[in-house]
Formats: C-alpha cells, sequence, structure tokens
C-alpha cells in the first residue's frame, strides 16, 4: 500500500527523517497526525514520511496550531519517536526539523536526488556516533561562605548598617560562587569537548534561566563516537562533585544540534 492509497482526501507530506536504510516494520511507530510513516527510497536513500490532513497542517492552520503549547508538545513527541525508530539498532539518521512540508510525495523523492550529496555527507559524519547533552546548575546557597551570615564582621556599626553589610557580603559571596560554577562549566566544555566529535553551545534561555535546583549555566550538546562513550561519561561524572555546582548528563538523543543539512535541520 503506498502513501496516495493511505493519504487523507486533502493531505500534504510531512518529513521526519533520511537514511540509508527503512526501519524494521515491527518497530514502525505511527506519525505526528497517528499516520502510517511511509519509507520512500530514491537515489539510494530512504525519506521516513507521512501524509498529513491539510485541515490540521496545511497553511494557514499549521501557523495557528504552532502557537498552541499542547499541540506543539505533541507533535514534537511524535516527531521524535518516528526519528528515533529511523535510527534503529545504532543506524545513522538525519532528523529534520519540524514542519517540514511538501506538497506530495514526488516533491519528497525529488528532494532525496537534488540533495542527496548533503544528505549522505551528514549520515557519515554521524554514523557510528550519538548525541549527548551536558548541563552545568550553579547554586550559590550550597555553596559554602554563601547566605545572610556571610563575612559578618561590622566591627561597631550600628544595626541598620551591620544589616546592609551582611547583605552586601552576601550577595558577594553569591555573585563569587555563581563564577566559580560559571568556570567550572567552561572547563568541563572544554574537557568535553576534547572527547567529542563536534560540540555546541545551546542557549541559556537568559541571565535567570531556571531548571530544577540552580540557575543553567552551561547547555552543551556533544556528538560522541559510541567507541569513546566511556570515557565521555566518565569525564562528567569526575566533575559532579563541587559544593554549589551540579552536573547533569542527558541522552542519548537524536543528533538534532550536528545534521547539517543547509536549509532542512536545526544545526
Amino acid at each position: 500500500m503506498t502513501m496516495a492509497e493511505t493519504a487523507p482526501d486533502a493531505s500534504c507530506v510531512w518529513l521526519y527523517a533520511v537514511t540509508r536504510d527503512a526501519p524494521p516494520s515491527e518497530k514502525a511507530v505511527p506519525g505526528v497526525a497517528g499516520e502510517k510513516v511511509s519509507a520512500l527510497q530514491e537515489a539510494g536513500l530512504t525519506a521516513l514520511a507521512g501524509a498529513v490532513p491539510e485541515s490540521e497542517f496545511g497553511q494557514p492552520a499549521v501557523r495557528h496550531n504552532l502557537e498552541n503549547l499542547d499541540w506543539l508538545a505533541a507533535v514534537a513527541r511524535a516527531h521524535d519517536a518516528v526519528v528515533r525508530s529511523a535510527m534503529g539498532e545504532g543506524a545513522a539518521a538525519v532528523p529534520v526539523r519540524l514542519v517540514t512540508l511538501f506538497s506530495e510525495e514526488t516533491s519528497v523523492r525529488s528532494l532525496l536526488r537534488e540533495r542527496g550529496t548533503d544528505f549522505e555527507a551528514a549520515l557519515q559524519r554521524l554514523d557510528g556516533r550519538t548525541e549527548w547533552g551536558v548541563k552545568v546548575f550553579g547554586d550559590p546557597a550550597a555553596a559554602p561562605g554563601t547566605g545572610e551570615s556571610a563575612s559578618d564582621d561590622t566591627g561597631e556599626a550600628n544595626p541598620g548598617t551591620s544589616y546592609l553589610l551582611r547583605r552586601r557580603n552576601a550577595r558577594a559571596e553569591r555573585e563569587r560562587a555563581v563564577r566559580a560554577a560559571t568556570e567550572h562549566g567552561e572547563r568541563l566544555h572544554a574537557r568535553l569537548a576534547r572527547l567529542s566529535v563536534a560540540s555546541r553551545h545551546h542557549a541559556l534561555g537568559g541571565a535567570v534561566a531556571r531548571e530544577g535546583t540552580g540557575t543553567l549555566l552551561l547547555n552543551g550538546a556533544y556528538l560522541v563516537d559510541d567507541r569513546d562513550f566511556v570515557a565521555f561519561r566518565d569525564a562528567v561524572g569526575a566533575e559532579t562533585g563541587d559544593a554549589g555546582v551540579r552536573v547533569e548528563l542527558t541522552g542519548p538523543w537524536p543528533p538534532y544540534s550536528f545534521a547539517s543539512v543547509p536549509g532542512l535541520t536545526d544545526a
């Protein structure tokens, strides 16, 4: 059964990923509209794509739906599930960005022919490698010497002045703790970059970005050769003990940060 035979009456085509081989059928997962994802083979490549209804995914409907965070989150999860299925048992796959839409199947096949060199170069770069994330959080309250009582030597100052001095000293201690945690993150990033094929800094979301406990100071992505992962993991684990600093290893992730096909991927 072809994509055309299963498509809604008015449909467009959502592209998920490009790989060399279709994933095993028993691992097939539904797409963003619950549709059956098809493997379109052309020019030695395989595109995973699905026919989705224009009423939800065509213009201008999709532009409106992207403003609905619940809709966007559900679509992103479904898209990621298909990408992960494309990776199979360690197979390389190029994930394309969300909302990569085509009017028909033939347009996807044309893309594989026209951009085949770009996709093949990306697949070679990703083969046998996995994306991992590392986050560093600074928690000044957990660092030694911080808090309202820090540097409480105020001499003969009156109570009002003593309070202001304590506040000033506590703030200075917190700022020193954040600087120390930031430097910790920079040293860790440099070390992990040496153990990786490629690395990227992701945005922190602003100076007050918070996730869990503490302030997010490093949001790094690393493309790691699978043979080197143990050394990479151990390097992360060796950097988790400093007071006031929390380090998290996340992944494995599809290689969203390193796919590098201009105009079609996030990187």
